[in-house]
């Protein structure tokens, strides 16, 4: 599980606020609170597979990559991901 606070600070303002969370679970099922359509669901994220190869992950595709990645892309003074819990990605070592 994974979850992004989008936040921003409000005009005139010096803190910053929560404007939209977005809850991934393990399952790939996701619960999106963004009444200002300020989530990037558009963007695609570029990500490292196990070889050093970099693709391509749409939120629709992979929903946990992406939130966990969205810092990473997302670059603007104005709204600012935040990872405010995750659980470890399960990785397991194989090697005997």
């Amino acid at each position: 599980m994974i979850r992004v606070e989008l936040r921003r600070v409000p005009q005139g303002g010096r803190d910053f606020v929560t404007i939209g969370t977005l809850e991934v679970a393990d399952d790939g099922t996701y619960e999106l609170d963004d009444p200002g359509g300020v989530f990037p669901l558009e963007l695609l994220s570029l990500v490292a597979d196990g070889d050093g190869h970099l693709h391509q992950v749409s939120f629709q595709d992979d929903p946990a990559t992406w939130a966990r990645n969205l810092s990473g892309h997302l670059r603007t003074g104005y709204l600012v991901p935040v990872i405010t819990d995750e659980d470890a990605p399960d990785v397991s070592d194989e090697r005997h």
